[in-house]
């Protein structure tokens, strides 16, 4: 049973080298389990910063349409033929053990990054607004 069981951690330890280093490459087992945990570790820290940058993306995108809202109600007040195009669904609906990574957390409306009302804060997050621009102009 010992020896079973020695021979099914070994294999495992194997397996592992064969996925973190080089062919013959010579390296010890707690090596390898080193060599697991940094690629585990790094494997986390890309989840996190993909989790940032997919809410501040969706952040970006829930302003720009309202910002595209705000100014297809402006162009129908003036008269304009407005076109309403329904909104698609997300394509990939997030399933799995990290879903709750895709879901929103709604601010209220009044926010000043969700207000449509003109308010210059509206864009001051977006990379390449006139607001972001002028602010990197005076640095």
């Amino acid at each position: 049973v010992e020896r079973k069981y020695r021979y099914s951690i070994n294999d495992k330890i194997m397996e592992l080298k064969e996925m973190l280093v080089p062919k013959d490459t010579k390296i010890q087992k707690s090596g390898v389990l080193r060599k697991a945990i940094e690629h585990i570790n790094n494997l986390q820290s890309t989840i996190q910063k993909l989790k940032y940058d997919n809410i501040q993306l969706k952040k970006k995108q829930d302003i720009l349409e309202q910002n595209n809202h705000v100014l297809t109600l402006k162009l129908a007040e003036q008269g304009a033929s407005v076109v309403y195009l329904e909104k698609t669904p997300d394509l990939i609906e997030p399933t799995g053990p990290y879903s709750e990574f895709g879901s929103k957390q709604e601010e209220p409306f009044d926010s000043p990054t969700k207000s449509p009302f003109g308010n210059q804060q509206l864009y001051q997050n977006l990379p390449d607004s006139p607001e972001s621009m002028r602010q990197s102009d005076s640095e």
